[in-house]
């Protein structure tokens, strides 16, 4: 189905995803993360659940500030 743009310079498509199309992702992700979560490396912090930019930030001063560190990165 197509509407008109708010401009009034054509249409635009209305696309509303089926529920098979917005439960896919959702189920995938339910299925792979307790693996990718097991196998991950304990300090990778990217898009991970319930892992921040704080965390990560935390990790690096308590490795950084060890006498054996390197002096600048």
């Amino acid at each position: 189905m197509y509407l008109p743009k708010s401009t009034g310079t054509g249409t635009r498509p209305l696309a509303i995803p089926c529920l098979k199309d917005r439960a896919m992702p959702v189920l995938s992700l339910w299925a792979l993360e307790p693996m990718a979560e097991t196998l991950a490396e304990p300090n990778s912090y990217g898009f991970r659940l319930e892992r921040s930019t704080a965390d990560a930030i935390d990790q690096c001063h308590q490795v950084l500030s060890l006498s054996a560190s390197a002096q600048w990165i």
